[in-house]
């Protein structure tokens, strides 16, 4: 009887505890998701001209924030010519101790699972339609083009100011293009199925290149407009 008390309690102590592990784990993350909300509206808010610089706080709780390798987008015509190209964007990464993580990458917030599934979040301020697409690109960079990185458990300000706000294309009766976008293998997936869901019909998405990295979205549109601000981020 002693030794089933005994073992009764064990199983119930280690269960439970795993439990709570577990719940503490996700509440971490969802708090971080809430975080990167906050970022991706603060930015888009600067590159609609509302607010010159903007800072927020992501608490780390045992887990990692850092800026990741370099990505890029491109606008193409139907004869292939570029009509607009927007390099050496930094996406902002948090990684949590139990293998979950949330990125801010091209205007969106994505966050992946432990197990490597990703989905969409909150899109990037894209409106893209037969009639018209209006492409508002947000590039994160950091000062001298530095990573940055930061750990542990402890606070960090994301602090950010605007340096570039231009029109990088415009145009009318443009007809067929093609969007596309660099990201992570494991990212890509859920770049595909979140931007096929926004373009019109008669448009696909794909998963292009040697490490499925690249999503390439072509379809029709009448009128076009590509804008960029370039953003410069610190962390203290």
């Amino acid at each position: 009887m002693f030794t089933l008390v005994i073992g009764t309690i064990t199983f119930v102590y280690t269960t439970g505890f795993a439990g709570l592990t577990d719940t503490r784990d996700v509440e971490q993350v969802n708090n971080a998701e809430r975080a990167f909300d906050v970022l991706a509206n603060g930015f888009q808010k600067m590159a609609r001209g509302e607010a010159p610089s903007r800072a927020t706080e992501i608490q780390l709780a045992d887990a990692q924030l850092s800026t990741g390798d370099y990505h890029n987008v491109s606008v193409h015509n139907a004869a292939g010519d570029r009509l607009a190209a927007i390099n050496r964007s930094r996406p902002i990464v948090y990684e949590a101790a139990s293998g979950a993580s949330l990125v801010y990458e091209h205007g969106a917030v994505i966050r992946v699972g432990s197990d490597g599934s990703a989905i969409v979040k909150r899109g990037p301020d894209f409106i893209i339609g037969e009639n018209e697409t209006i492409i508002r690109y947000i590039q994160v960079d950091t000062q001298g083009g530095d990573s940055l990185g930061v750990g542990g458990e402890t606070t960090v300000l994301v602090r950010s100011r605007k340096t570039v706000s231009e029109l990088e294309y415009r145009g009318e009766s443009v007809g067929d293009v093609t969007f596309r976008l660099r990201t992570t293998p494991e990212r890509a997936p859920a770049w595909e199925s979140y931007l096929d869901e926004q373009i019109p019909a008669s448009g696909d998405c794909v998963i292009e290149g040697s490490n499925n990295q690249f999503v390439a979205c072509r379809f029709s549109t009448d009128s076009l407009s590509v804008a960029r601000t370039k953003l410069r981020i610190e962390f203290s």
